[in-house]
């Protein structure tokens, strides 16, 4: 169906931080800091192979 819909549609939708659900003092926020390190690092090697336009077709 096209056209703009009268009906609410949010309870289709939900909205969550993920920041706001995992406690400051949890494991996963010490291994994001050397995983963001390490993968920023690739990150810079691999941007030759990168599109700057997006993905081709």
């Amino acid at each position: 169906m096209m056209g703009r819909q009268d009906r609410d549609q949010r309870q289709l939708f939900y909205e969550f931080s993920l920041d706001e659900m995992i406690p400051t003092d949890h494991l996963l926020r010490r291994i994001y800091v050397f995983a963001t390190t390490a993968l920023a690092d690739l990150h810079h090697q691999l941007k030759a192979f990168y599109s700057d336009i997006g993905r081709p077709r």
